[in-house]
């Protein structure tokens, strides 16, 4: 038992509220080298899954529009140019559930900081001629992600698996769809879920708490409750798999993919914790029981990977391997030996316990780190995990835990298992097939 001092947790936010309601989430932190930084993030619950239907990938071209102006910051030098002269940054993300916006800056900066962030969410100007160029910049940015075939086979993992679930369109949209998107659409979004309910606000740094709360109120006590609130809580409605084993045969790629997918209800810290010992187990690490089976005994893949995404109405388990197509039922056989095998093997589930733990321990938390780690916990917890209570939580985890926990879900049938087959042997066009499970 590792015994920590709660003043020292860099998962312990104070969180209080303005006038009007919104939350704030704040950390006083000194920068472990430099001079003194703040980090901020306001954090707005739309994402891609939000997306007007046939208008896919509207919070993503909302969230690129600030750069090109805001009200008070009406070019993209004026909002970035001295934060980056001073060493900090301006950016913004958007993912399937959130829109985020960040500034890290001197802390001497702090007015200028906070007040970027609060014009990025409430006063992008939207001018006709910006949207245009903005559109060109992501349909580049979609024929980036279309070369990459892991795009290809999460996309066809999540139709599979989710059915008509909005989270099965993807965050960047099609390019029909942002053809289709006029300002119009991009000041109805705004209207409709830049407001007071979905907004929560994220501060790390060297600061006085009552100026940064001064300034917060300056910049955003104003904003109302008009609008709609983000809603959460689909209900997970089981979807058939039709043909659990679906192979393609895409001709813009050049490497071929085996992809295991499956369901889950949506998992709260403690399965998040077990679900994260049980992919690490199964695959993190060259010395990975499946890593040295697959790789290094045959030579069969080069890289493997398994990870659960957490959403806020369901959990997503997707298994993925680069292997050649002629490898995939040899691939496929030593896989699920090991993804039952892997759950008695207590020298691996105590190996891949500890490395968790001191990669949480040595961590060098920056003033940026910290913000990030707050927001990603709010997003997929709707809290911020104290360090100790999360190490507390996996000293609990015993392997019997996870057992339990994951042998019922090793039901082969429920599971979808996508093939993309890119080796040119045999392949004289593009097709797309299904097969029958054996």
């Amino acid at each position: 038992m590792i015994h920590l001092p709660l003043s020292k947790d860099p998962g312990i936010f104070t969180h209080t509220t303005l006038s009007n309601g919104i939350s704030i989430y704040y950390k006083q932190a000194e920068q472990l080298f430099g001079l003194p930084k703040i980090a901020c993030c306001a954090l707005v619950t739309v994402g891609g899954r939000d997306d007007p239907r046939g208008k896919e990938g509207t919070a993503h071209f909302f969230e690129h529009m600030p750069f090109r102006g805001t009200k008070h910051f009406p070019t993209l030098a004026e909002l970035t140019q001295d934060i980056e002269n001073n060493g900090g940054y301006v950016n913004a993300f958007t993912s399937d559930e959130v829109t985020g916006y960040e500034v890290i800056a001197p802390t001497s900066m702090i007015e200028g900081a906070i007040a970027r962030v609060a014009d990025m969410f409430l006063y992008p100007i939207l001018r006709p001629e910006d949207i245009e160029i903005e559109r060109s910049v992501i349909l580049e940015e979609l024929r980036n992600k279309h070369a990459h075939v892991n795009f290809f086979v999460r996309s066809k993992v999540m139709e599979g698996l989710l059915g008509n679930h909005p989270l099965v369109y993807a965050t960047i949209g099609t390019e029909q769809a942002l053809n289709s998107i006029a300002q119009e659409d991009l000041v109805a979004f705004h209207e409709k879920y830049y407001n007071s309910h979905n907004l929560t606000l994220f501060f790390t740094g060297d600061f006085k708490s009552d100026e940064l709360l001064s300034h917060c109120e300056t910049f955003f006590g104003s904003i109302t409750h008009k609008g709609e609130k983000t809603e959460r809580n689909l209900e997970l409605k089981p979807h058939s798999i039709v043909e659990p084993v679906q192979t393609y045969t895409p001709s813009e790629y050049n490497r071929s993919v085996y992809a295991l997918g499956r369901v889950l209800p949506k998992a709260d810290l403690r399965i998040a914790t077990i679900l994260k010992l049980y992919t690490d187990m199964l695959t993190r690490g060259f010395t990975s029981p499946l890593y040295q089976e697959i790789r290094e005994k045959r030579g069969l893949a080069y890289s493997m990977g398994m990870h659960a995404g957490i959403y806020q109405d369901l959990t997503l388990l997707m298994f993925t391997i680069s292997t050649q197509y002629r490898y995939m039922d040899q691939v496929d056989t030593i896989a699920w030996e090991q993804m039952r095998a892997i759950l008695s093997n207590d020298e691996r589930f105590q190996e891949v316990k500890h490395s968790i733990k001191q990669s949480i321990l040595h961590r060098e938390y920056s003033v940026g780190s910290l913000n990030d780690e707050a927001v990603d916990d709010f997003q997929d917890y709707g809290r911020i995990i104290p360090l100790t209570e999360y190490v507390a939580l996996l000293d609990s985890i015993q392997l019997q835990d996870v057992q339990d926990f994951i042998e019922p879900l090793l039901v082969k049938e429920e599971f979808l298992n996508i093939r993309v087959n890119c080796d040119r042997q045999g392949l004289s066009e593009s097709t797309t097939t299904t097969e029958n499970v054996e």
